[in-house]
């Protein structure tokens, strides 16, 4: 299994997934944000990183190409997670459609190495420099976090609630995000 996404010029990144010899090849424009989109994606399966009456068991995600693209599909059972890619020519008109990839893997183990990527995408860029690069959109630091910790601790991410002027807010400690920042996987 292999992941790799790297940002290849102003506005674009390009990679590919590979997960039990299937392998998708992908470039993704900033008319949307691609990497955020995924990893989103990837957070709303996870019953740690998001409230219990927020995870979803089927989740999609669609990266823009200009005109072509691909969508992925995830499917989560247990601990296991159906992937399908389908690539298009034109994806706003649906031409085309190719499914590159249908398998199951272990949902950890995906997020491992993509996190693991991400994780070096980040150390490569720096904050400013990603959204520099990618020209749209920032990084998507707090769902990269909740889903780095969940591989550290397999534990939820530690968020306190406080009250403000009525209002019951919540809040992280901003050192130990800074902190995760830094720990290796």
């Amino acid at each position: 299994m292999n992941f790799e996404y790297r940002l290849s010029g102003l506005g674009w990144a390009d990679g590919f997934i590979e997960v039990n010899l299937q392998r998708h090849s992908f470039t993704i424009s900033y008319l949307n944000d691609g990497l955020g989109d995924f990893l989103y994606a990837l957070m709303e399966l996870n019953s740690k990183c998001v409230p219990n009456d927020e995870v979803k068991s089927q989740t999609t995600c669609i990266w823009y190409a200009e005109p072509a693209g691909t969508k992925l599909e995830f499917n989560r059972t247990d601990e296991w997670l159906n992937i399908k890619v389908t690539s298009y020519e034109d994806i706003d008109l649906n031409i085309n459609a190719k499914i590159e990839m249908d398998t199951s893997v272990l949902y950890d183990e995906l997020l491992f190495i993509v996190i693991k990527e991400v994780d070096l995408l980040l150390k490569t860029h720096g904050i400013v420099g990603y959204r520099e690069t990618w020209y749209e959109h920032d990084f998507p630091l707090s769902t990269f976090l909740k889903l780095k910790g969940y591989l550290i601790s397999k534990n939820k991410y530690s968020i306190t609630s406080f009250q403000e002027m009525g209002w019951e807010l919540q809040k992280s400690e901003l050192k130990e995000d800074i902190n995760l920042l830094f720990k290796d996987l």
